[in-house]
């Protein structure tokens, strides 16, 4: 039986070319943003790959901005002072900000008086209590940023992601004692322990020729700031932990910060 098309029928027959072109017509957009989306794709991962990686990285928990002008100094200190054995890429510095109450209330006051001072050099005058909402509203912030933070801050200290801290002392205090950070006679020797050591494994930032010499970077950060080690991860470099390579390369650069 022959096929036989209605008056309302039409056939075209498509070729290669036609069917190229008709695809193209109305799909070109479509190609064209995935195309895009793949190049764009491909440059990310290229520059990420690509990318040397910092050698170690120093983690710092305390009352300081990871906003602060000085950051990228410290990274410049930090890299400065590195042996050879730890590498050549450089040092990275990681800030979580952390406030007790009474370093919030302290930052708030001094920030908030800097703030109305300059505010009166425009001719504009704030009232006792304008002043006092002003200071609760910064203890506020410096509360959240706390609250923000602390879970990755356990997080850290848990897996040891990071061997090398740097703490405030209220942070030391709360996992001293509990075999979480190596003893600086096991570092030193018995007889070549710094005088200067804060406790038996920690020591103070500001007695060490780092802070010392480097008032815009690292001499920065307050000065009551503890050097510790954390103990190598039984995790053997899983889940984050540094690799026992890492491990070594933090204990010698521990070494070169404390001098």
């Amino acid at each position: 039986m022959d096929n036989k098309f209605t008056d309302n029928e039409i056939k075209i027959e498509s070729h290669g070319n036609q069917k190229l072109e008709n695809f193209w017509y109305y799909h070109k957009w479509h190609v064209i943003s995935i195309a895009f989306a793949v190049i764009v794709i491909a440059f990310c991962v290229y520059s990420c790959i690509s990318k040397p990686k910092n050698d170690i990285t120093v983690l710092y928990a305390g009352p300081y901005s990871s906003a602060d002008a000085a950051v990228p100094y410290m990274k410049d200190n930090l890299s400065a002072i590195m042996p050879d054995s730890v590498g050549s890429n450089g040092a990275e510095i990681l800030i979580l900000s952390k406030y007790t109450q009474e370093q919030a209330e302290q930052l708030a006051k001094k920030s908030v008086a800097e703030y109305i001072e300059e505010e009166k050099k425009q001719g504009r005058y704030y009232t006792a209590e304008e002043r006092e909402n002003l200071i609760q509203r910064q203890i506020d912030q410096y509360n959240s940023i706390t609250r923000s933070n602390q879970n990755s801050l356990s997080s850290y200290m848990g897996i040891g992601k990071y061997s090398l801290c740097l703490l405030d002392p209220s942070i030391y205090e709360e996992y001293s004692g509990k075999g979480m950070f190596v003893l600086l006679s096991d570092i030193f020797g018995e007889n070549g322990v710094p005088e200067s050591a804060y406790k038996d494994d920690a020591i103070r930032l500001s007695d060490t020729k780092l802070y010392k010499n480097n008032q815009s970077g690292i001499g920065k950060l307050p000065g009551d700031t503890l050097i510790c080690l954390r103990v190598e991860s039984v995790m053997g470099g899983c889940a984050g932990s540094a690799s026992n390579a890492d491990y070594q390369k933090a204990m010698e650069m521990f070494i070169a910060m404390t001098k």
